[in-house]
Order: C-alpha cells, then structure tokens, then sequence
C-alpha cells in the first residue's frame, strides 16, 4: 500500500514557511504499515494543483493533501478535487453551523467567503476540526483514499491525532508492520560509517539500513524493517540495532529523539560528577545546550563565556605571556582554560573550547577553522585535541559544541 502527500501552498514553497507537516504525516504513515512513495510541494495554483492529484491518482492508493482548504481565494483545494473526480461542492450543514456558533460573537453576519469553509465534495466524508473550522475530508474513489486536511499544523495533527485509525487503518495492508529506528553517530565521517556499515545496506533488504548526514547531530543510520505484527518488526529493528553498534562501538551517541545533551547529562548524573565550562570559539552554544535538559543544576556548576584575550586573563587568569606566545587559539590555552574554569568551580570535569570561526582570521596566520578543545578531569590530567572545520560560522561552532560534548561522553563512558 503506496502513499503520497502533495502539499499546497505558495508560503511552503517559496520557503517562507517551513514544512512541518511533512514530516509528521511520514511518521504517522509508518505507525500504520503504510509506504510513502512520493512527496509534491505546490503553489495556489489549480491547473499545477489539478496535475499533480492526478499524478497521484495514477500510482498511488492514498493522496494525503494538505492546505487549501480555508475561506480566502487562494483555498483552492477542494474545488480542484472535486473538479477531477467530477463531483459538486455541497455545504456541511454541521460545519455550517459550528462556523456561525464561532463567529456570532465577534460579527452579527457571516459572509459568502467564511461559508465556504463549510463546502466539501459530496459523497465525502468529514473529520471534525476539534481546534478549528476548517474539516478534514475523506474520499473514497475507485479504490483510491484521497485525504484532504488543512494546512494549520496544529490543526492537521489535532485533526490526524483523533482520527488516525479512521483516515489510515482501513488503507493498511494486513499483517504488515513498519517500524522505524535512528542511530546517531558522532566522530566518524559519513563516508567510513557507509564502509564499515556496507555489507548490510542496499536495496530491497529488511531491514533497510540507510545514512544521512545532520549538521548538529552528525550521521543518522536509520534502519527500517517490515514484519507481520509489531512485535516481529521491533525484534528486527532490535537485532539490527545491535549490529550496528557492534560495527560502530562508541561512535554511536544516541538513538531516536535522544540529543548529545541529554546523554551527557544521563551519564554525568549516573557517575555523580559535575562539569564547569570556559567557552571563547562557541560563545556559550555549549553550556545552553547542556542547560536546555532539565534538571542540569544538579551537574552543570559554572559556564564562562571568556571570548576575548583580556577575559580569558581576568576571569580564568591565563597568563597574558602564555597568549602572547602561543596565540588565544592555541593546545596551550586550551589546556589552561580547561584547568581554570575545574579549578575555579571545584568541578570533577573542566572543559574548554577556543578557535576560529571566521569568515575572516583577523591577523593570525592560522587557519579558519582551527579548533583545540580541552578537558581536564580529576584522574586523568587534561587532555587537548586539535580539529580542522569546515563551513560556515555557524556551523564551525556548531561542530565544535558537539565534539567538546562528545569528547565528554568518551570520558564518561570509561569512568
């Protein structure tokens, strides 16, 4: 059973609005063992609109169409619809109804345009808007689902939340599952992780083991498996999952939703130890990252922002000579900024990062992108790595962050 989302609407596809619903709508299919095949983003446009559905007619069973189907005239949807199956638009007298109860009390008439909300092709079948006036609509058409939601997110997923079982359980394929996983991998560039993985990736295997690279948390392996009934395909994606930790060791963080962050601060609890950071290259990125996790109080003691050579010598009292003669972005400061900030707040780890972000390099004749992160601990001295990034500003200091946090949750996972 193949599915297709075509989503509607010039805001999504000039990119001023970023397209949430997607996304979630793919996860929802999954729940219910259902495949999307295609994904089409549309302008208001009914002629383009009008192609694509029936596109989708021709090689999908389920058309999930989102957008389009408010008052104003760019809602175009459900009269293209009901242009391509041949049907009239007919009024929803209990929308109708709703839509008057709702706007009584702020107007004492309501217009031909809000009335259209009310309009659905007929035959259809209507899912309440439990937060607005705008229904879903259910088609049923020569054994072809056609699923009309509106494209307010919170709306479609208060809509899609109430009915799931109603607007995809009767499209389900019996006795087939699909159940998804993520691995995070942080430290091992996408390409190794493809070599040491590629025995079981390809095509039409079950599990499907598939990469992708994210900035901020590094390589996703996804792994995707089929079964028939929950429990086989969990226990797929379970044996898999071992075996990519088996191939990947250490270099796996985190799975699902999990981030970098909540795994430091599992890990930091579990050990009972605290950590104190002096940041110069990332600006403080890493003591909000670890202070976004609540209950971080109970291991986060102290985060200093010393961005400037004065700052480092007054509030971490790194001699101004050791600058001088190394440079702010050198091992040496990273490794004086590390023991500092430990000692300054008596935590159990120091960590310290410093380097250049760019675009420009100032007068230094060292790279952009050049990176030393320290970490000093209470056992094992202060050990300082050097890295060479590339990118943007902002992702210089985003992969920074991740790798000092990284470089952390090695430590921990060793204690």
């Amino acid at each position: 059973m193949s599915a297709e989302i075509i989503n509607v609407g010039d805001e999504l596809l000039n990119g001023e609005t970023v397209n949430t619903n997607a996304a979630y709508l793919a996860a929802k299919l999954q729940e219910f063992g259902i495949e999307l095949h295609y994904q089409t983003t549309v302008g208001d446009d009914s002629l383009r609109i009008q192609k694509n559905l029936k596109r989708a007619l021709s090689r999908s069973s389920i058309i999930i169409i989102t957008g389009g189907l408010g008052p104003t005239k760019d809602d175009i949807t459900k009269k293209v619809v009901a242009d391509v199956l041949g049907k009239q638009l007919v009024s929803h007298e209990p929308t109708l109804s709703k839509i008057h109860n709702k706007l009584k009390d702020l107007t004492s008439s309501i217009s031909k345009t809000n009335e259209k909300i009310a309009l659905y092709p007929e035959g259809a079948q209507i899912i309440d808007n439990p937060i607005g006036t705008a229904p879903g609509i259910i088609i049923s058409e020569n054994g072809k689902r056609i699923i009309l939601l509106p494209g307010v997110p919170k709306e479609l997923k208060a809509i899609t939340e109430r009915n799931a079982i109603l607007c995809f359980s009767q499209s389900r394929e019996k006795n087939y599952v699909i159940k998804h996983q993520i691995l995070k991998v942080w430290g091992t560039p996408e390409a190794k992780v493809g070599e040491v993985l590629e025995d079981i990736m390809g095509e039409n295997k079950n599990p499907l083991v598939g990469l992708r690279v994210d900035v901020e948390e590094g390589v996703k392996v996804s792994i995707t498996a089929k079964g028939g009934s929950v429990a086989i395909a969990q226990k797929l994606i379970e044996d898999m999952e071992n075996i990519v930790k088996q191939k990947l060791g250490d270099a796996v963080y985190a799975t699902g939703e999990t981030s970098m962050e909540k795994v430091i601060g599992m890990l930091l609890s579990i050990n009972k130890k605290t950590i104190a950071i002096a940041e110069s290259i990332t600006g403080g990125l890493i003591s909000k990252k670890i202070t976004d996790i609540p209950g971080s109080s109970n291991y986060f003691l102290s985060g200093m922002v010393t961005y400037s050579n004065e700052s480092k010598i007054k509030d971490l009292k790194i001699p101004e000579e050791l600058i001088k003669e190394n440079g702010a972005v050198s091992e040496q400061v990273a490794k004086a900024m590390a023991l500092a900030v430990k000692n300054i707040s008596s935590a159990n780890i120091g960590l310290s990062t410093t380097g250049i972000a760019g675009p420009s390099i100032g007068t230094t004749n060292k790279s952009l992108g050049l990176v030393f992160i320290g970490l000093a601990t209470d056992n094992k001295g202060c050990q300082v790595e050097k890295y060479q990034f590339s990118g943007t500003r902002s992702m210089i200091r985003t992969k920074t962050a991740q790798t000092a946090l990284d470089m952390v949750r090695r430590h921990l996972i060793t204690i």
